[in-house]
């Protein structure tokens, strides 16, 4: 990032500030909003010049694409420059076009970071903007209980909120009681391989610029929300495979009666769902179910499903928030609408490494029949049950959803 990009956007953060104290403002008038949203509206176009400046300064810098920056010592540092130079030049090699030139400490650095596969290793600065770009969306890996690991198998050790016991006082050199045993339970993980396959076009390879790194990106970050998402609620369990929370026999499961009515809900939140979970429970649902809940109103004909007064992009049902999945994430069945109602991240528990590797070849994946160069994504995650009273799945019978 450069140094005048880096001071424009200093300045778009404390203007954004500005303008959050002007909203609180009593007496704030319609002049004032109306200047600091134009000097907004102003620097974030200066903004996107200048990240447009960047990157022509940048493609120009050395005639062969992205410059690499370099630490204090001035030494080569493995980034999303070269890493994404190091995949350009391995394709159109494979491809039989000129690659590009390294030094031979960019070389060093390359080689250092590619894995026993023959993968390049992604670096820490796009793990980051990868990660930023999933909260960006609904990403089911921020609704459950997620931990990055550091090893394939591990096993970690917690205590469910509805057993937990109170701290013991131990003033005037008092002792624990021997009778104060919480009940803990152990979870295991081995953390399992997914993988995904794309062709970069040759126009993004040449000078290997920001453009193929946004091209990279934006494919890790789809491939690797919608795995996400579809093994967190449909992994088989098998041994090569994450249990997911539809396919789970643990959690309690109830179909609603047709034409189900807010006693039918009120019922799930008021009796069938813990009372210790009831505090940070959410309504999870997709298009169908989302639909199905705007339906219902009251006798004056008002929604009973409301915007939240806090987030008006986001919605209440029975005082509690509503998270929508898309339907192919979260799936209607033939028989049924799916609703989960609960907590989450105590209900289910999800490991990764957060280290993906990008493997480029010309010869499987049918790249050989078609003449084509392929790269290939690997990451490794696994998922379990946590706790089983922390969440209810409920279905809705299709004869009961209102036709459009």
């Amino acid at each position: 990032m450069s140094k005048e990009l880096r001071e424009l956007l200093n300045q778009l953060d404390l203007k954004n500030k500005e303008m959050g104290e002007l909203l609180n403002k009593e007496g704030v008038t319609k002049e004032e909003l109306e200047n600091i949203s134009n000097e907004i509206d102003v620097l974030q176009a200066k903004i996107e010049a200048q990240k447009k400046k960047d990157d022509i300064d940048n493609s120009l810098s050395d005639g062969e694409g992205t410059k690499i920056p370099t630490n204090e010592e001035n030494e080569v540092v493995y980034n999303g420059a070269l890493f994404t130079r190091a995949i350009a030049n391995s394709i159109l090699r494979q491809r039989n076009m000129p690659g590009l030139e390294f030094t031979p400490e960019e070389q060093n650095k390359i080689t250092e970071h590619i894995g026993e596969d023959g993968g390049y290793a992604v670096p820490e600065d796009i793990s980051v903007k990868i990660n930023k770009r999933l909260k960006d969306a609904t990403d089911l890996q921020n609704l459950v209980d997620s931990e990055r690991v550091y090893t394939r198998k591990g096993q970690r050790t917690y205590e469910k909120r509805a057993d937990q016991t109170a701290l013991v006082n131990l003033d005037e050199y008092g002792s624990i009681e021997e009778t104060d045993h919480p009940k803990l339970e152990r979870l295991s993980f081995n953390l399992h391989d997914f993988a995904g396959i794309v062709t970069i076009p040759n126009d993004l390879l040449q000078f290997a610029t920001s453009e193929l790194e946004n091209y990279i990106i934006d494919w890790l970050v789809d491939k690797v929300r919608f795995t996400r998402n579809i093994k967190i609620l449909y992994g088989t369990g098998e041994s090569t495979d994450l249990q997911g929370i539809m396919t789970s026999k643990k959690y309690k499961s109830l179909t609603l009666p047709e034409a189900a009515t807010m006693k039918d809900f009120k019922k799930l939140k008021n009796v069938d769902l813990l009372n210790v979970f009831k505090p940070t429970a959410k309504w999870i649902v997709n298009q169908d179910g989302f639909n199905y809940l705007d339906s219902l109103e009251d006798k004056q004909g008002r929604p009973y499903l409301q915007p939240n007064p806090k987030d008006a992009t986001q919605y209440v049902f029975l005082g509690l928030p509503v998270v929508e999945l898309p339907n192919t994430v979260l799936k209607t069945t033939e028989t049924d609408i799916p609703i989960i109602l609960g907590d989450l991240k105590e209900a289910y528990k999800y490991f990764y490494d957060d280290d993906y590797q990008l493997l480029t070849t010309n010869i499987g994946a049918g790249a050989f029949e078609t003449n084509t160069t392929k790269t290939r994504l690997i990451t490794k995650l696994d998922g379990t049950e946590k706790d089983k009273d922390a969440i209810l799945i409920a279905k809705i019978p299709i004869a009961a959803v209102p036709q459009a």
